[in-house]
Formats: C-alpha cells, sequence, structure tokens
C-alpha cells in the first residue's frame, strides 16, 4: 500500500502522507514515496499541497530508522526535494508537526493550520537539544521562546504559531479545504508570480551559508553526544 496518495485536482495536486499508524514518521519509504510523486507532480501541475492522514501531521524522523545525522537522511532528501521543486507549495496542517517534521513546513510558502496544528520539538526527551530543526525556525519564533521550547521538548501551540508566523492563516476545520483551494487557484492564476514566490521563500534555506550553519549545529551535537566505549 502507498505511504503517499496522489490526488489530482487539475492544474494542482494534493500529496497526503498516508502512514497514521507511524504518525507519518519520515522514514526511507516514506521519503522514497514522496519524492518520486512529487517528480511526477511536477511534470503536470504548477501547484501542490502537502497535507497528511491521522492526528499527527508528521512525527519527525522515523526513530525505528535509528537517530541519524547524516546529510542524506530521509528527513533532509524530504525538505531539499520540496524546497528545491519548482512547485508552488503550501501544506495543510491537522495535526502535530514534531522534530525533523517542521523542515516539511518550512519548505512550503504557506501553511495552513487548524487548531489542532501544533509544533513540537521533543528531541530533550531523547537527550539532546533539537540543533538540526531549530534554524528552521529562527526569526519567526523569538530566540528565548526557542530555546525554551527546546530545553524542555515543548510545543507551540496554533495561535501562537499563526501569531509569529508559522502558520499562514488559522481556520476552522470546515473552511481548510477552501482556503488551501483558494490559495491553489491564486497560484495557478498567476503562474509566473508564483514561481517567483516559490524560489524566494526557498532561496535563503538552500543558500549554502545557511545550509552550512544547520550542519555545524549538527557537527557540535554529534561531538557532545556519548560515546560508545570500545
Amino acid at each position: 500500500m502507498s505511504l503517499v496518495e496522489e490526488i489530482d485536482h487539475g492544474g494542482w495536486v494534493a500529496l497526503v502522507l498516508d502512514c497514521s499508524e507511524r504518525r507519518n514518521a519520515l522514514s526511507s519509504v516514506l521519503v522514497d514515496e514522496l519524492i518520486e510523486a512529487l517528480g511526477r507532480a511536477e511534470k503536470t501541475a504548477r501547484a501542490a499541497v502537502i497535507s497528511a492522514r491521522g492526528p499527527v501531521f508528521c512525527a519527525g524522523a522515523d526513530l525505528k530508522e535509528g537517530m541519524s545525522l547524516d546529510p542524506d537522511r530521509p528527513s533532509s532528501r524530504a525538505f531539499r526535494a520540496l524546497a528545491d521543486s519548482p512547485l508552488f507549495l503550501a501544506a495543510a496542517i491537522t495535526g502535530g508537526v514534531y522534530g525533523a517534521g517542521v523542515q516539511l513546513v518550512a519548505a512550503c510558502p504557506v501553511a495552513i493550520g487548524t487548531d489542532r496544528a501544533v509544533f513540537g520539538l521533543p528531541e530533550a526527551r531523547h537527550g539532546v537539544f533539537p540543533l538540526g530543526v531549530v534554524p528552521y525556525l529562527e526569526g519567526r519564533v523569538p530566540a528565548r521562546r526557542l530555546l525554551t521550547i527546546g530545553m524542555r521538548g515543548g510545543v507551540i501551540d496554533a495561535a501562537e504559531a499563526h501569531a509569529c508566523g508559522l502558520l499562514t492563516e488559522l481556520v476552522n476545520e470546515h473552511d481548510l479545504p477552501t482556503r488551501i483551494t483558494d490559495w491553489m487557484e491564486l497560484a495557478l492564476s498567476r503562474p509566473e508570480v508564483a514561481a517567483q514566490a516559490k524560489r524566494w521563500w526557498s532561496a535563503p534555506l538552500l543558500d549554502a551559508g545557511f545550509q552550512r550553519r544547520v550542519s555545524d549545529l549538527e557537527s557540535m551535537l554529534a561531538h557532545s553526544l556519548p560515546r560508545e566505549a570500545g
């Protein structure tokens, strides 16, 4: 069974993460399917919506595959594919976004959520500060608030996410499909504007300096982890 459902709306595509039993964690298989689906969408559409089934939009890295700081780990591959894509992207969020799942939302110029959309950084519960994730929240969440959430393993609720700019719009669940459709139709009606907006949004995230900083922070984290005796 596919872990990513593709729904063609004529000009735009909905890509639905469909692995709710694993909380839509970014496993190698799910990410491979997402990247393949994205590639197919790029051949026929100008815009796409990323959404998910179940109470969790994305649980972040799949811990069954182990905690990894490899630059080619599934979460990083998913982020690069979305950020590099020429499609104008929107995220439709009706549940929790945790850890590396934040990167998926960060790659989308538009993020629309309901009151169940919360952003969490649970890495502290596993003994690490989320150095690989916090750069994607900087400039939106105030630094001291981000540090508190990162150290406590806390969450940002939907109202705070909207107030600080993590969410473009906060809507009730009934209105979410309409608002997503409105954004997709806007992107289709102004294709050059949408393409330029997507490039503008992605440029700082793909900038070599930003990616180098993320890599440096992850290296700092790797060196701080306890080493096995041997």
